[in-house]
């Protein structure tokens, strides 16, 4: 019953003509299936070189096939964000956000999990940040794989555990109204 859903995300480099920024080191942080991840910190001048790859991983307990992981990531948001190393907390210069099954599935069909699909996208640039809006080059690869059934039982088990944690929570809940 659950499937696995596996993206490599392989970031090649951030973009932008004639773009110079002053200031501190900046890296692109990349949040995917509610998951972060951020690249080293490099120098301010364009393009960046990134060349590093992410790895996410999620499981759709109840998902039985890769149409409905499609149907499921629509609920979910993928997003860029091109920050530099500037005030206590890093400021945002850019950034990019996109529905998950559209980030993933551009074309709108499930690839073979050995084709990788080449992409750039245009990034949203913040007030403040110079010349034309950076672009993000990259490549995803991903993979739908079913959970192997000895696993399966982990699941069930989780779920009756969350169950009747919920029912137990609900009854005190209608016993103390009652009272």
């Amino acid at each position: 019953m659950p499937l696995k859903l596996s993206v490599e995300l392989e970031i090649r480099a951030v973009t932008c003509q004639g773009a110079f920024l002053p200031e501190k080191n900046v890296y692109l942080s990349v949040c995917n299936l509610n998951q972060y991840r951020a690249t080293e910190c490099f120098p301010p001048v364009f393009p960046i070189e990134i060349q590093h790859t992410m790895n996410f991983e999620k499981v759709f307990r109840n998902a039985s096939e890769p149409a409905d992981i499609l149907e499921l990531l629509e609920c979910y948001t993928t997003k860029f964000e091109l920050i530099q190393l500037v005030h206590p907390e890093g400021e945002i210069l850019a950034f990019y956000e996109e529905n998950t099954r559209q980030f993933l599935f551009p074309e709108s069909t499930l690839p073979s999990s050995n084709d990788k699909v080449d992409r750039e996208v245009v990034m949203k640039k913040i007030r403040g940040f110079p010349d034309l809006a950076p672009k993000i080059e990259f490549s995803t690869q991903t993979s739908i794989k079913d959970i192997p059934s000895s696993l399966r039982m982990r699941f069930v088990e989780e779920n009756l555990r969350v169950l009747r944690s919920a029912l137990c929570n609900q009854e005190e809940s209608n016993q103390e109204k009652q009272e």
